[in-house]
């Protein structure tokens, strides 16, 4: 017998807090990569892939952080969702 699903909400808001979180820390990479790294002659060719590698993280943070609010978007309208069937069942006291 199927038993259902239950999402916790505890649960979401931890992965919530997770994404958002990571992408708050992937978003500092530009403030703390070095501008002109010292790497001899090879200090263009670093720097240019030090610039794609903190472009592919503000990428990697701004789809995390939406991730988190989609996440969040998504929680809330689980729980309001269940607390409406709730409501409609026989013997909640509502309907």
């Amino acid at each position: 017998m199927n038993s259902g699903f239950r999402a916790d909400p505890v649960i979401l808001d931890e992965i919530t807090g997770t994404l958002r979180q990571a992408g708050e820390e992937l978003h500092r990479t530009r403030a703390i990569a070095p501008a002109e790294p010292d790497a001899g002659e090879a200090s263009a060719a670093v720097a240019t892939l030090l610039n794609q590698l903190v472009e592919e993280a503000d990428r990697l943070s701004a789809t995390a952080s939406a991730t988190g609010d989609a996440v969040a978007d998504s929680a809330a309208a689980y729980i309001e969702s269940d607390r409406r069937a709730r409501e409609g069942l026989p013997g909640s006291g509502e309907q």
